[in-house]
């Protein structure tokens, strides 16, 4: 009776351990993952396949200049995951942010070369119209009643339109384009304390930081204060996780989500100002696919795409790891559709640990 009895309790604590692990996993899947992509491109590990030896490992991974390369190229769609993680909270998505981008990027361009705004007016245009855009959105899920994929797909198909219609199907470009958004995607000499300068012999950072990595790096803090320190991240978190109950409690979940969905296109008002600093044009072909690796982002750093959970933090995490992933691929002359394979895998496998893993189906009795 008493070995039955110890059974039974080895048994049980296998099984809350097992349980606790799993729980550990799904809630910091995104730095495990960012983890094992690091180790993989900075040491020479490789498989064999054929005679073909594949590996992620290259030399020029571990250098600050790669690094910087890294924020930079994630931080447009790490600023696009950030207001895509607000949404997502609440149950809804939005696809039409990489038309969005396009759109307001062709916007931001076109003032910028036809017109005699200053550029902290083109700045506040350009935003401004993200917000309004995101509470167009906002409000046809809630007052009108659609679904957000259908809502947002509309506008998806709208403002790519748009974007076209507004350039004339064409790039635009102006000489005057760089120069006033040279700023914006240069970098910027960060000082050191006073004690540090005459150790590092310098009274700057001893390498520059991108001004986009700056710009991706407040957007997480603010998004992160936002989500778990204010009355309104409460809310978003709420709706997504019992709407109906938010509804009773007195929370007004129209406007829950409309504010979510305008906090999305200032994001995405931002990273479109971002990109044209970038490309020093406005390109109505611009975005294609940076929604869903915005979504990506956001559903590798842990948040649930049924609502109710999610971190901006993990977000941050979950763009960093799509950014090394593209960027290991890079260095090793691995084409970039090869990246786009494997977010498909990787974003069921981060789904997978969300819910406990793949399950198998029940059998299905008849009497």
């Amino acid at each position: 009776m008493s070995n039955r009895s110890s059974e039974s309790a080895t048994q049980s604590n296998l099984n809350r351990a097992k349980a606790l692990a799993m729980s550990l996993v799904r809630s910091n899947q995104g730095v495990l993952g960012l983890l094992i992509l690091i180790v993989l491109s900075a040491t020479p590990i490789g498989v064999k396949t054929n005679g073909i030896r594949f590996s992620l490992y290259s030399p020029y991974f571990w250098s600050w200049n790669n690094f910087a390369n890294v924020f930079r190229q994630t931080s447009i769609t790490g600023i696009l995951a950030v207001g895509m993680t607000f949404v997502i909270i609440t149950g809804g998505i939005e696809l039409s942010a990489g038309s969005g981008l396009a759109f307001l990027g062709c916007i931001s361009a076109l003032l910028s070369a036809h017109s005699t705004l200053a550029f902290p007016l083109i700045v506040l245009v350009t935003i401004g119209a993200g917000c309004l855009i995101g509470a167009v959105n906002g409000t046809l899920v809630t007052w009108g009643r659609f679904q957000p994929f259908i809502a947002t797909l509309a506008a998806m198909v709208t403002l790519r339109g748009l974007a076209f219609r507004i350039t004339g199907s064409n790039i635009v470009t102006d000489p005057g384009l760089a120069a006033r958004f040279s700023w914006l995607s240069g970098n910027i000499q960060i000082p050191i304390p006073g004690p540090l300068q005459s150790l590092l012999g310098t009274s700057q950072l001893w390498n520059p930081v991108p001004v986009f990595a700056i710009i991706f790096i407040v957007a997480v803090i603010v998004g992160q204060i936002l989500l778990t320190r204010t009355k309104f991240g409460r809310q978003v978190m709420s709706v997504g996780g019992n709407e109906e109950a938010t509804r009773l409690s007195g929370v007004s979940v129209f406007r829950t989500k409309i504010a979510v969905y305008a906090l999305c296109g200032l994001m995405i008002g931002i990273a479109a100002l971002m990109f044209t600093a970038r490309t020093s044009t406005g390109d109505p072909a611009s975005g294609i696919g940076y929604e869903l690796d915005a979504i990506a982002a956001a559903v590798v750093g842990g948040t649930a795409l049924t609502g109710g959970r999610g971190s901006i933090v993990g977000t941050l995490i979950g763009a960093l790891f799509i950014g090394v992933l593209n960027n290991a691929l890079q260095l090793n002359s691995i084409d970039r559709y090869t990246a786009l394979a494997l977010e498909g895998p990787i974003i069921l496998l981060a789904v997978a640990f969300q819910r406990g893993g793949i399950k198998k189906p029940r059998a299905v009795t008849t009497a």
